[in-house]
């Protein structure tokens, strides 16, 4: 996955969201998760793209961590089984946040 997105941390960034809402939408139907391993991989993207946010030098810096951190707390349990994961539209809004800090 690492060769198919250029060193610059924005388009970095919005690959990962891509990713996050794809793996979380194939992990989590109707209200239950179905697969565990993407839902984790869905987690580790989010945490992902925070860390390459807090090594970057994109101007507004600060409100494109705190957005994903919104992001992150979709997973309560990080990437551990939940009763109840949050619809995948609530991921597609908090993903839609960080695209536009973008």
């Amino acid at each position: 996955m690492a060769l198919k997105v250029e060193g610059n941390p924005e388009t970095q960034i919005r690959f990962l969201l891509d990713q996050i809402k794809r793996e979380y939408s194939i992990g989590v139907k109707g209200g239950e998760i179905t697969d565990i391993g993407e839902f984790q991989d869905a987690f580790g993207f989010a945490s992902t793209a925070k860390t390459i946010a807090e090594q970057s030098e994109l101007t507004n810096k600060t409100s494109i961590i705190a957005a994903i951190d919104e992001l992150i707390k979709c997973w309560p349990l990080g990437p551990n089984l939940v009763q109840n994961p949050v619809p995948l539209s609530t991921i597609d809004e908090s993903t839609s946040l960080v695209m536009n800090l973008l």
